[in-house]
């Protein structure tokens, strides 16, 4: 036994066993713990950052091990498992969780996760869809684009100016890479991105291409897994993932979350059919520690139901017409639903469109959230101008699905079909794309990324 005060408690568990073990992935030694009877199903817990690692779960360890057999582990880089200087990616993550699984465990089997490892757990489901009885997500980061995720980067100490490709993008990775190449390149740096990165990765650079060297990981992120592990995770662009998932997902999310926002449960609710999202009150980023008892219902209420398979969505929506159209001028804090021709949305603040059906939505001179709406259009399908406008999830077709003029627009788990384009501008607007599968003449696949629309190129 390894010597801890969660291991004292856990000891005394039926089929109580820990140990260290040599992993191939990463060359290391990864702790690994079992308990409950080995004939019963079996639950993989999967923790996120942090050094507490799979201590995380030993509440949830010791309430369920008496009807369960439960593998939880310490990832590569955390707690009691090997910490070195390795790409820490949710790639090679969900290699070593199935090098794992395949030697203890005989058949399907329930897997959880939180915060980083609930994203590593929804590769794990993109990718080995044939593993899984059910699948369950708490609070998972690293979704979204990386451009809107600051306040993960700062939980995890990105919160220095690096100089160098700051002066090509905005967001703190390019300031990460800007020292990376200054430090590599030498003065030759500056030319050298935006000869070679920029034109390649549009409006930014890829970190995850630079930080493959172990000597700029160490010189910029001192070796340090959890620095390592977080900048590849928002890194990655879980579109095929998600798209991969055949086990509809039970979200666990506390409505109070600033290192994963809620939007990010939304997202996936929207793009993986079946989903079911719980979101707890007064609960923050760990919901299995600032609500235990409300957490542990719903994970007994999951593993007691009986396993879904894949949920098809069969591409109809039904919806009410209205005829006519609607038009909003000037409101402040309105929250707007129902289904209408055209929606128009004029000199508005603070308004959410929320389940809207409708041909066109045009906005202009506002902020705008709109949430799991669905445009279907004819020529047009969302017309902004001038505007501030996120998108999570739901849909948007049509010829030109968008079509943006000076406006700061945000898309998240969107899909988005343009017979024509799927965005248009006679402006220039900068789009921000997380996890968004496109359908266009240009783009066919998961867009991911920063993006600049302008009279000249369409999207």
């Amino acid at each position: 036994m390894i010597d801890t005060p969660d291991s004292k408690v856990l000891a005394r568990l039926e089929g109580y066993r820990e140990e260290v073990v040599d992993e191939p992935i990463f060359s290391g030694k990864a702790y690994v713990l079992e308990a409950g009877p080995r004939d019963a199903p079996a639950v993989v817990m999967v923790h996120g950052v942090g050094d507490n690692a799979a201590r995380d779960w030993t509440d949830l360890v010791t309430a369920l091990a008496d009807r369960y057999r439960i593998l939880t582990f310490d990832l590569p880089g955390f707690g009691r498992s090997t910490k070195a200087n390795e790409l820490y990616t949710p790639v090679r993550y969900v290699r070593f969780i199935k090098h794992l699984v395949s030697q203890r465990i005989e058949g399907r089997f329930n897997l959880i996760g939180h915060s980083m490892g609930g994203a590593v757990s929804l590769a794990y489901a993109g990718s080995h869809p044939e593993d899984l009885d059910r699948l369950a997500l708490a609070d998972v980061a690293g979704i979204l684009h990386r451009h809107a995720f600051g306040e993960y980067l700062l939980h995890l100490g990105f919160t220095g100016n690096v100089p160098g490709l700051d002066r090509i993008t905005k967001n703190p990775f390019g300031k990460i890479l800007g020292e990376a190449f200054s430090a590599t390149l030498g003065q030759a740096a500056e030319q050298m991105a935006h000869k070679y990165i920029r034109p390649y990765f549009r409006l930014e650079p890829d970190p995850s291409k630079v930080f493959e060297f172990a000597r700029i990981r160490k010189k910029l992120l001192g070796g340090d897994p959890t620095k390592i592990s977080g900048l590849m995770l928002v890194s990655q662009n879980f579109g095929q993932f998600i798209a991969g998932v055949k086990t509809p997902p039970l979200l666990i999310w506390g409505a109070d979350d600033r290192i994963a926002p809620l939007r990010t449960g939304k997202l996936l609710a929207s793009r993986i059919a079946g989903s079911r999202l719980e979101v707890l009150e007064k609960c923050g980023h760990v919901s299995m520690k600032d609500r235990p008892k409300r957490f542990l219902e719903l994970v007994e209420e999951w593993l007691a139901s009986p396993p879904v398979g894949e949920v098809k969505e069969d591409g109809i929506v039904e919806r009410k017409r209205v005829e006519g159209n609607a038009v909003f001028d000037g409101e402040r804090g309105k929250t707007i639903t129902g289904s209408f021709e055209k929606l128009e949305i004029r000199g508005c603040k603070k308004i959410l469109l929320a389940g809207v059906s409708a041909d066109l939505v045009e906005i202009v001179d506002s902020q705008v959230v709109l949430e799991d709406c669905r445009i279907d259009g004819r020529e047009i399908g969302l017309d902004l101008a001038r505007s501030r406008v996120k998108v999570t999830g739901g849909s948007i077709g049509a010829d030109v699905a968008i079509w943006t003029e000076e406006t700061d627009l945000d898309l998240a788990g969107t899909s988005i079909d343009g017979r024509k384009a799927a965005v248009r501008s006679g402006l220039e607007s900068e789009v921000l794309f997380s996890v968004c599968p496109v359908s266009s003449p240009r783009n066919n696949g998961f867009l991911h990324g920063v993006y600049r629309a302008n009279a000249m190129e369409d999207i």
